[in-house]
């Protein structure tokens, strides 16, 4: 038997001689003489030595839930429940004490207690697939088994707006008497009548709940949806967008909001010359003719020239094609067109401008409170005194919108009344407060935004040869013809030399996307 024992609780020692016995780590107690061992004590044959098993109930198996409550494993080591039994053992003078796990032969495993544990662990019966659970207690494969599995929620889907347009401008061949096609000679814009139904919008659909293995519900993961500004291009009906206008149906994104309008599209019949003055226009542009020396031609759209230009500078927000040759032109498109449009430079320091007189205009009335001045003859004391460019910059911005042809849109128009308004010393005077000056500065702060959203559309630039220009856009370029001739060119999405007569010559390129040569 040996000199220490055990005799189903009690530890006994076979020895007059006594011995050190350590406090066990984990899962059991010893107590001696009824006192619980917390530190080395020594023993001998004369103490009563009780251990007690203290720790969880251990199984021939291993239960695991996993996937955030979503999966139940099984993994069955023996057949048996397993039994709790101390072990000693007796080094020098010293008696360790130790546990191990013993298949217990008269309890079996079996699927009511493992149905029970399972419950006990707080997952919810209906979720396990008793045959499979069944088969591994009959068979153990030794390997983890999935027993049980919760119900996933379903996503749902987004927002999202189905177009019957498209926004590509493209070149149509036509045939020549010689036989040849060429793709240069006939401009093709996408245009719709007023009435045509341009687009519908799918409203998002919510998702199904799921639930985990607990009975917790799981909710859905969100939807997206859109918003959707009002623009007086289109009427919004029953989902479905109809053109109010003829013109270029455009769709501007901006983060998460989606503004479908029909851009009006000015067509200009014979040459762009001096004499007839420079173009601009808050749609697309299409000019019939060459664009000759010193004309700037500026558009919130596109810019269709179906000749040459000679000289001049063409800036749009969306995209520039030019059926012929430029020469010694300045062609800027996109995000770029920001930088050089006069339009858009006007507006935004406009907008600053009365941001910087709004806070002035703050400060000088709490300076001048009381001094029984009303708030209009400050601000008119104020403008003639330290903002005396103000009416100018106004006024400059108002003629340059007089120069515009027809088609402002209706925030630009609402912009103008209101600044036309605010231009008259006698109604300033009778302002009592700041809420016509934020009034308009919203309305300012709004045009900026969408002048910049506009920016977004498509923006490749597309001629047939260039020399001795500068281009810039923030989509791609496309070269119909005999090439580029030193050039100055920027591109964010690559350059593509259609002919293989059209090549590179001597031009600075600054490229992020690829260059192709036919």
């Amino acid at each position: 038997m040996g000199i220490v024992s055990i005799q189903g609780n009690n530890i006994k020692i076979a020895s007059n001689q006594a011995y050190s016995i350590d406090p066990p780590f984990k899962d059991f107690v010893i107590s001696i003489n009824e006192v619980t061992l917390t530190e080395r004590m020594r023993v001998s044959s004369k103490d009563n030595v009780i251990w007690t098993y203290i720790g969880e109930q251990n199984s021939g198996y291993t239960l695991s839930l996993r996937a955030q409550d979503m999966e139940l494993y099984i993994l069955i080591h023996h057949k048996f429940e397993l039994e709790a039994v101390p072990a000693v053992r007796l080094q020098n003078d010293n008696i360790s004490v130790g546990i191990a796990y013993k298949p217990d032969l008269k309890r079996r495993l079996a699927l009511e207690g493992l149905m029970d544990r399972i419950e006990q662990i707080g997952v919810a019966p209906q979720f396990v697939n008793k045959d499979v659970l069944k088969q591994e207690l009959e068979l153990p494969t030794g390997k983890e088994i999935l027993i049980g599995k919760g119900i996933a929620s379903t996503k749902g889907s987004d927002a999202w707006i189905e177009t019957f347009f498209s926004d590509e401008t493209f070149h149509r061949g036509v045939n020549e008497n010689n036989g040849v096609v060429d793709f240069t000679s006939e401009l093709v814009i996408p245009t719709v009548d007023k009435g045509t139904k341009i687009a519908v919008y799918h409203p998002s659909e919510p998702g199904e709940p799921g639930m985990n293995l607990k009975g917790n519900s799981i909710g859905s993961e969100p939807v997206k949806d859109i918003q959707i500004p009002f623009d007086p291009s289109v009427e919004f009906r029953s989902n479905v967008w109809y053109a109010l206008i003829p013109g270029r149906p455009i769709l501007v994104t901006n983060k998460n909001s989606y503004l479908l309008r029909i851009i009006a599209v000015y067509e200009h019949y014979g040459d762009a010359t001096y004499e007839k003055g420079n173009i601009y226009f808050t749609g697309d542009i299409t000019i019939h003719g060459d664009v000759h020396d010193g004309v700037h031609v500026e558009a919130l759209g596109k810019v269709m020239v179906k000749g040459n230009v000679f000289k001049g500078s063409i800036i749009a927000a969306g995209s520039i094609s030019i059926t012929g040759t430029v020469l010694n032109t300045t062609l800027s498109a996109g995000k770029p067109s920001m930088l050089a449009s006069m339009f858009y430079k006007e507006l935004f320091q406009l907008n600053k401008s009365f941001e910087t007189l709004i806070i002035a205009m703050q400060k000088f009335s709490e300076m001048a409170n009381n001094k029984g001045y009303g708030y209009g003859t400050l601000l008119n004391i104020l403008i003639q005194v330290k903002h005396k460019k103000f009416f100018e910059e106004v006024t400059e911005f108002l003629q340059k919108l007089d120069k515009v042809k027809t088609g402002l849109p209706e925030y630009i128009q609402i912009l103008k009344i209101r600044l036309s308004a605010f231009m008259n010393e006698e109604r300033i005077a009778l302002q009592k407060d700041e809420g016509q000056m934020k009034g308009i500065s919203i309305y300012l702060q709004t045009a900026v935004e969408r002048v910049e959203a506009l920016s977004t559309q498509p923006c490749d630039i597309s001629f047939a040869s260039a020399s001795y220009s500068e281009i810039y856009t923030g989509g791609k370029i496309e070269v119909t013809g005999k090439g580029t001739i030193h050039c100055k060119v920027q591109t964010e999405q690559g350059i593509a030399y259609l002919i293989p007569s059209g090549k590179s010559h001597g031009d600075e390129i600054h490229i992020k996307g690829a260059l192709y040569e036919a």
